[in-house]
């Protein structure tokens, strides 16, 4: 029989090593909070690479219909919609449309025609792309921006502690509703 002191310092140690192992993915989370240390902001030229404010969290939507939360802020563009690194899509408020999150998306024939191009995020969260027309009549070419959405961020109540769901992902706690 092992003895509970040997098993729990072993657990941490396997803790550590996963701490380690992951410590230079983009938005990993540590298991052990006294190696959380705050983080480096760095200036990037990607319209798309964003930090969320601290505390807070990017939404995406989980296999089972729940949502998931994560700190990376490394989104790209895939098939018209705004993925993560991971390929999940990023949630949000659209403009226009009802206050429920949403996969925030290119307008479906802007993509189809090629008329979608510059995707960026603003620094309020707002997800933009040039929209590119050409008048018939007169053959000017147009250059506007269209504003898809924001992006949803959401914070735990004080002294919460989210769920690790993977390296990058966490979860509410079972009773907790995340703001």
């Amino acid at each position: 029989m092992i003895d509970p002191a040997i098993s729990t310092g072993a657990a941490r140690i396997a803790a550590r090593e996963r701490d380690v192992s992951q410590a230079y993915r983009a938005g990993f989370a540590p298991e052990s909070n006294d190696v959380a240390v705050a983080t480096q902001k760095l200036p990037s030229a990607d319209p798309l690479a964003v930090v969320a404010p601290e505390g807070t969290y990017f939404v995406t939507p989980a296999g089972n219909g729940a949502v998931q939360f994560s700190r990376d802020g490394g989104f790209a563009v895939r098939d018209g919609e705004l993925r993560t690194a991971d390929g999940r899509p990023v949630l949000g408020v659209a403009f226009g449309g009802r206050a429920a999150l949403t996969p925030l998306r290119v307008d479906p024939y802007d993509a189809a025609l090629g008329h979608a191009s510059e995707p960026r995020i603003d620094a309020d969260g707002t997800f933009s792309y040039a929209r590119t027309t050409i008048d018939p009549r007169n053959g000017d070419r147009r250059v506007e921006r269209v504003a898809v959405g924001r992006i949803a961020l959401a914070r735990f109540p004080a002294g919460t502690q989210p769920e690790r769901a993977d390296g990058v992902h966490v979860r509410a706690p079972h009773g907790v509703a995340p703001h």
